[in-house]
């Protein structure tokens, strides 16, 4: 099988992760794509508690056959590292082929991650963050996906617009935005 994941706070989960999962799903023909929830040791200011984001997550994706949550940091003490996650993703998924997909302003980030030289070995779905073409795509086991679409839809502008009491209907699906009310969130 080929398999995505891709790791993130997903604080809220927005229309852009949909969208993008969406894409790469159709795109690269995977099979399934995980999104990753960092788990509550990640150091992010304002990050709620790692069973409301996965419960969102999972309203999200409740009529996607392709695309789901992966629980794989729920009981985990620690904050697991990059190379932590894809070596046990990896060594889970043996008989599958694995692509780590992530924003080209983290793979741009990567050398400076420990154990890049190890994390090189990975292929990578690598997603438009920055508008034009500033993105390398030389080696082999990268391939990039344009991402036009959602460039200016945030995490961070959601919870940032919900604190401030502005709309967010636009930024996230009906039902998330029903569970961001009910259970006050962000606020």
């Amino acid at each position: 099988m080929k398999i995505g994941f891709f790791g993130g706070s997903f604080n809220p989960p927005t229309l852009a992760h949909l969208n993008l999962a969406r894409q790469a799903v159709k795109q690269y023909n995977l099979d399934l794509f995980y999104f990753v929830p960092v788990n509550d040791y990640y150091p992010k200011d304002g990050l709620i508690d790692l069973d409301t984001r996965c419960k969102m997550l999972d309203i999200m994706l409740k009529d996607e056959s392709k695309i789901k949550t992966s629980k794989i940091e729920k009981n985990r003490n620690s904050r697991y590292s990059a190379y932590e996650i894809f070596n046990t993703i990896s060594y889970e998924n043996k008989d599958d082929q694995i692509f780590f997909v992530m924003g080209e302003d983290n793979y741009k980030k990567m050398p400076s991650w420990d154990h890049y030289e190890d994390l090189k070995k990975y292929s990578y779905i690598v997603f438009q963050r920055e508008e034009g073409n500033s993105f390398n795509r030389t080696d082999k086991n990268i391939f990039y996906m344009e991402n036009d679409k959602n460039l200016k839809i945030s995490s961070t502008l959601i919870r940032s617009n919900q604190k401030e009491h502005k709309p967010i209907d636009n930024y996230v699906t009906k039902e998330i935005k029903e569970f961001i009310d009910k259970n006050k969130l962000y606020l």
